[in-house]
C-alpha cells in the first residue's frame, strides 16, 4: 500500500495566499460596510454647510482698535534725513560712529 505524500506542492501557495486574501477581506469588508452609512451622510451635508447653516450663524465682531488706557496708540515721527523730515533736504544723513 502506498503512503499520502504530504509535501508540499506548486499549487499550496497560490492556495495559501487565496486564503490570506480572503481572510484580509472578511476583516475590511465589515468594517467598509459599517462606514458606508456616515460617508454617505457626509458627502449630502458638506456641500449644504455654507448654503443652510453658515448664512444662519452669527456674524464675528469687528475687532476694536488697538488703544491703551490713556487713548490711542501714538504714530511714529519720520526718521531724521528721511526725505519727510522738516528742514533736511538736500543734507547728507550722518553717521552715527566718529
Amino acid at each position: 500500500m502506498r503512503q499520502a505524500d504530504d509535501s508540499p506542492g506548486s499549487t499550496d501557495a497560490p492556495a495559501g495566499g487565496r486564503h490570506a486574501c480572503v481572510g484580509v477581506l472578511r476583516w475590511i469588508a465589515p468594517a467598509l460596510g459599517a462606514a458606508l452609512p456616515f460617508v454617505a451622510l457626509a458627502t449630502l451635508l458638506v456641500p449644504l454647510w455654507p448654503r443652510v447653516v453658515r448664512p444662519r450663524l452669527p456674524r464675528r465682531a469687528e475687532p476694536a482698535p488697538a488703544t491703551t488706557a490713556l487713548g490711542p496708540l501714538p504714530s511714529a515721527r519720520p526718521a531724521p534725513g528721511s526725505a519727510g523730515a522738516a528742514g533736511t533736504e538736500g543734507t547728507a544723513p550722518r553717521s552715527v560712529f566718529p
